[in-house]
């Protein structure tokens, strides 16, 4: 390799000598130019626009009766390309509302790369019917710009803008503000991060339409006046076609219209079974190359995440996590020294979110975005730019190339899965590029009828085909008993999914090879009894994911030495068989880890500790307090702890325990189980960013602390199988809360029930609450 190396940079060196051109210019990433045409104007026929009534009622509610501190104020209306953001502004804009209401209209089609002096001259233009000279300076432009517009009160729609630079925006609004109060510009936009640059008093969310107005509008363009067919004979066939439209009114009147021209059942149906997918995708119709503007707009570091997302099955519901996991794991976040990873894919998602790239966001209890969708022609979009190298195979395998690097196998059986890699393997060791083998657990037990032929065929691959491969996922594989040694070969891993492998009971310490791994998913392997020894090996592991490991009898030692690692959902307690009331001393096992390994681990976000008892030797060496990265924390005593000790002395050990675990007081999650003190321990009431608490099976606890009440930021309050507990703090704490639930509770049932509790005035403004 030294020496191609060697030969390139000669062959570069002697380019240089003779160059015309300059090797040292740096390439810049610049705005892009739309390639296709999109000049829009301003008229468009009421009686063309169909389910949109609502949206422009909406709309002309924002435009002509909310009032706005500011004389001339913005509204931006964001979706997709092909909703209709485009067709709505110009019935909004054509409304005699809007004609009587406004001075002056304005309409500016800008979608090219934006010019300060382009738009200005298209402003001036719209105001005037007459173009501008654009030899003229930019003072000049502006002078005429304020010539027409101040003093009037008008309305000026700036369609299909892609600007997010802020700069750039506050140079246009800033001539903008010389109109009279109640001026309005309303803003077209793909990208909710455009419409945010504009700093809108309003950002209208423009949804798909719903099955009858999808109905509706595909019945207008697919049968319209004709009276040479009987349109109950195709209504059947044409709801099936509607429904692969999935509400995109660009898809449906694209497709009626198509439809419009076939007058038999036959011709409907053969469209519908063979040219449906071919209308949508074909380069030269105008659905995808309308969708892929908003690709051509990405940065390229965005383009390879969105385009990742073709593996994935339509309507697929993405866990965000997961999914900057998997960008991780292939290089496509970069990031500086003192920068994360998990932040910048973060913020990645939630930019290709805001260029509506994605749909349908679930949001967690403090806000992050935890789940999504992709519209199905956006998906379509993902295949399209992804190409023959990233495939989803499907039961035919008609989708193979030899040039592959990512592969997904979302909806296989086992035997599917293992008859590809049979056929595939040795054109994939010819050729072996793979990055990207992604096989989802099974939500049933998958079944193969040789198991000894299935992990046969697992360690082949492992040997041969996976060598380059960065994230692996085996949920077609889940049943195997034993996984290959050569699993340690793939040096190059950094993703690895073994979750739900229910007959695994140990990992082969092979795997502490994988220095380059940063998550192992190891979910649901109940059976899995422990981890390798050598887990302190795999330095670069950020994410180590375990619930549902419910064999898994301890930790092992020098697990402190994993400082990356920032996930670690299930540390288990070793039970401790030996305690007696002698007091002979016991001996340590050096095998097992205990609390005090977590000291090091300052990365951590996500932590459960599982069994813990009130006489854990070394909890105060956990040092959770020094963990300001902490976000999660879920503190879960033994149910099978048996000190032979008093009840008195048993509550002050739990409660002495607790008081050791204080975490940092950045927590925003904190659950504690099956804990028997009789108070919580004061250090709850120093976490001022706590969102979540969460108390179950504490059936010792007869109060919260009264400082609690003070909290303003909790807003989730849970509380289960407390017997005991008499009541909540008041104050601050209880106006804050926006769900509160309380299960096998009985005397706060009691006193905060809605029909007979007596404090139920002090909860009843909670918009979610559960109390029985």
């Amino acid at each position: 390799m030294s020496h191609k190396i060697k030969e390139i940079r000669e062959a570069l060196d002697e380019i240089q000598e003779n160059r015309t051109f300059s090797l040292e210019v740096r390439y810049e990433e610049k705005e892009l130019v739309s390639p296709i045409s999109r000049e829009s104007h301003s008229y468009v026929r009421e009686e063309e626009v169909t389910g949109r009534d609502d949206d422009r009622k909406a709309i002309l509610e924002y435009l002509v009766n909310v009032e706005t501190i500011e004389s001339v104020s913005f509204i931006a209306i964001v979706g997709i390309g092909g909703l209709g953001k485009t067709t709505l502004a110009r019935l909004v804009y054509d409304d005699d509302v809007v004609k009587k209401h406004f001075d002056l209209t304005l309409w500016v089609c800008v979608s090219d790369a934006f010019d300060l002096k382009s738009v200005i001259g298209k402003i001036i233009k719209s105001a005037s019917n007459w173009s501008i000279d654009q030899n003229l300076e930019l003072d000049q432009l502006q002078r005429r710009l304020r010539q027409k517009i101040d003093g009037k009160k008008y309305f000026l729609v700036l369609d299909d803008v892609w600007n997010e630079d802020s700069t750039k925006w506050d140079s246009l609004s800033s001539l903008l503000m010389g109109g009279a109060r109640g001026s309005r510009v309303l803003v077209t936009t793909r990208s909710e991060k455009v419409a945010r640059v504009t700093r809108p008093f309003q950002v209208y969310h423009l949804k798909v339409l719903d099955q009858d107005k999808s109905w509706s509008l595909f019945e207008k363009q697919a049968f319209g006046q004709r009276l040479d067919i009987e349109k109950s004979d195709f209504v059947a066939l044409g709801k099936e076609i509607v429904e692969k439209c999935k509400g995109l009114p660009l898809a449906i009147k694209s497709i009626g219209s198509i439809l419009y021209f076939k007058t038999s059942k036959a011709d409907w149906l053969f469209f519908k079974d063979n040219e449906l997918a071919k209308a949508i995708r074909q380069e030269d119709n105008i659905i995808i190359p309308t969708l892929k503007l908003s690709y051509n707009h990405l940065p390229s570091y965005l383009k390879h995440c969105f385009a990742y997302c073709s593996l994935f099955p339509k309507d697929h519901e993405f866990e965000v996590q997961m999914l900057i996991k998997l960008w991780m794991a292939q290089g496509f976040i970069k990031a500086d020294q003192n920068q994360c990873l998990e932040d910048i894919g973060y913020g990645y998602f939630l930019d290709l979110l805001w260029r509506s790239f994605f749909q349908e966001a679930t949001k967690d209890e403090w806000g992050n975005i935890w789940s999504c969708k992709m519209h199905d022609l956006m998906h379509d979009v993902a295949n399209l730019v992804a190409g023959k190298g990233s495939v989803l195979i499907d039961k035919d395998f008609i989708n193979f190339d030899e040039n592959l690097v990512h592969v997904s196998f979302p909806d296989l059986s086992v035997n599917n899965t293992v008859s590809f890699l049979k056929n595939v393997s040795p054109l994939l060791r010819r050729n072996y590029k793979l990055r990207t083998f992604y096989s989802p657990p099974f939500i049933k037990k998958p079944w193969y009828d040789s198991e000894s032929d299935l992990e046969s065929v697992l360690t082949n691959c492992m040997g041969s085909c996976f060598k380059l491969l960065r994230s692996l996922a085996l949920g077609s594989f889940r049943s195997v008993k034993k996984l290959p040694s050569s699993l340690g070969e793939l040096k190059h891993l950094r993703y690895l999914d073994l979750s739900h492998f229910d007959e695994i009971q140990e990992l082969p310490n092979s795997i502490t090879k994988l220095q380059n791994l940063q998550t192992l998913n190891l979910e649901g392997c109940r059976k899995l009894s422990s981890l390798p020894k050598d887990i302190h090996k795999m330095v670069s592991l950020r994410h180590l994911l375990l619930i549902g490991c419910r064999s898994l009898s301890h930790m092992p030692c020098r697990l402190g030495e994993l400082t990356c690692l920032q996930t670690l959902n299930m540390f288990v307690v070793a039970a401790d068989r030996d305690i007696k009331q002698s007091r002979r001393p016991r001996r340590k096992n050096m095998s097992i880890g205990e609390v005090g390994e977590l000291r090091n681990l300052n990365s951590l976000r996500v932590l459960r500790i599982e069994n813990l008892r009130p006489d854990i030797e070394g909890s105060e060496n956990s040092k959770l307090q020094e963990k300001q990265h902490l976000e999660e924390l879920t503190l879960s005593y033994s149910l099978k702890f048996d000190g032979h000790i008093d009840d008195h002395t048993l509550v002050e050990k739990y409660e002495k325990s607790l008081k050791l675990l204080q975490p940092h007081p950045n927590l925003k999650t904190l659950l504690v189980r099956i804990y028997m003190g009789e108070g919580l321990a004061s250090w709850v009431t120093s976490l001022n960013n706590l969102v979540q608490l969460s108390i179950w099976g504490c059936t010792n606890l007869k109060s919260l602390p009264e400082a609690m009440g003070n909290h303003s930021s909790l807003r989730h309050l849970s509380i289960w199988g407390c017997p005991n507990l008499i009541s909540l703090p008041e104050g601050q704490m209880l106006r804050a809360l926006r769900r509160l639930t309380i299960i096998s509770c009985p005397f706060l049932l009691q006193r905060y029930n809605k029909t007979s509790g007596e404090d139920w005035p002090k909860i009843a403004h909670i918009p979610n609450v559960e109390i029985y």
